[in-house]
């Protein structure tokens, strides 16, 4: 390249377009066609947008038709951020400003390629050079999800693990849960002090117009310093709003800014059911008294749910007493009750009147619950719970 020479610089963009190396080192294209050379980029981290600068300055005589390419390579993709589509001029101590804006999906190495064709006018030869730029990108953050099913129809718990991993502090804008439809979503924060949709959680409701709109379809927490190795815990409280089994649940979205004013996101992949095998019926016994009066009726509701996608045929509840012993109370009316199918994700509930017949705080476990799956094969459940009956 003899009689003249091009420099090149390739300087980091903050968000509002301002350099965050200004002070970085000039690369000057010269013998070599090829050379590796490391930019001061600071640290990297997986989410933010990456946006730099390329400045090509021409120190010698005045070039004719120089194309520019900027290309970014990672361990598994090489992406053009900016093509040589059209040949430009670049007049002696001119400079030529390339911008890029990339979207951080990987962590490892990056190597941004800058790649110069130009004609020299005094040979009338076409030249070309490259050059290369390191930088590593490492993840601020780590996550660790947990999904719970809670023994209630259709409601399930996510519970989200952030940790600050970096040598920074941050400002955590927005932990967002995005369900799948027909899922439903909150936080366990907007359940404290609102009664009735609590009521409505844990007792495995079906969703009522009213209560629809106060779940939402996205549940998110916001605005919270996240310093050197803190840690937050989040808890989502996802719904069903019909007996229909959704295998992926939704993602989670994080958005983040650095003490610099950086912004990043991060988002996971589909979040999905635990693998753990379902209770085929679950039983919740609700309204037990504190304290029942000995010969004083009194009643409960038994819940059952269906936690499989398939029905379940010919339920009955039995009130079953061994001859040996004595049953400190026996159901009002029949002591076997023919529920019928429950369908798949489904719901069913009994309430029934119970007379105390023998004082003391007692465990009730004389109720059991039978079914039939597909193959025909009865299962039977045992049901207990405890009851103080006073004289």
């Amino acid at each position: 390249m003899e009689g003249h020479q091009l420099a090149v610089r390739l300087v980091r963009l903050a968000t509002d377009g301002t350099p965050l190396n200004a002070s970085g080192p000039r690369m000057s294209i010269g013998g070599s066609p090829s050379m590796p050379a490391e930019a001061p980029f600071g640290t990297v981290y997986l989410g933010e947008k990456f946006s730099s600068q390329l400045i090509v300055t021409n120190e010698g005589v005045g070039l004719h038709s120089v194309r520019v390419k900027v290309e970014l390579q990672t361990s598994s993709q090489r992406v053009v951020l900016v093509g040589a589509d059209h040949d430009m001029e670049l007049p002696a101590g001119q400079r030529l400003p390339v911008q890029t804006i990339h979207d951080i999906r990987e962590v490892g190495l990056h190597i941004v390629v800058c790649s110069v064709h130009y004609t020299n006018p005094i040979t009338n030869e076409r030249k070309f050079a490259r050059k290369f730029f390191k930088f590593t990108v490492v993840n601020p953050l780590s996550l660790k999800t947990k999904v719970t099913e809670l023994p209630c129809r259709g409601l399930v718990l996510l519970e989200a693990q952030v940790q600050n991993v970096s040598g920074t502090g941050f400002i955590l804008d927005t932990v967002r849960f995005e369900p799948f439809e027909p899922l439903y979503a909150t936080t366990i924060d907007a359940l404290d002090g609102d009664s009735e949709l609590l009521a409505f959680l844990t007792d495995g409701l079906v969703i009522s117009p009213s209560t629809t709109p106060r779940l939402g379809r996205d549940a998110e927490y916001t605005g919270m310093a996240l310093g050197l190795e803190m840690m937050y815990q989040f808890v989502f409280v996802l719904i069903y709003p019909m007996a229909t089994a959704v295998a992926p649940l939704g993602r989670l979205d994080i958005s983040w800014r650095s003490e610099s004013g950086e912004a990043g996101r991060l988002q996971t992949g589909q979040l999905c059911h635990p693998e753990e095998t379902r209770e085929i019926i679950t039983t919740i016994v609700r309204g037990i008294p504190d304290r029942v009066t000995l010969n004083a009726p009194f009643e409960v509701l038994f819940i059952f749910k269906n936690g499989t996608e398939k029905d379940v045929h010919n339920m009955r509840l039995i009130y079953e007493v061994n001859r040996l012993e004595e049953s400190p109370l026996v159901p009002l009316g029949n002591t076997a009750i023919h529920l019928g199918t429950l369908t798949a994700l489904n719901t069913t509930r009994l309430t029934i009147q119970l007379l105390p017949i023998k004082a003391g705080l007692v465990e009730i476990r004389h109720f059991w619950i039978e079914f039939e799956e597909e193959s025909a094969v009865i299962q039977r459940k045992p049901i207990s719970f405890h009851i103080l009956i006073e004289t």
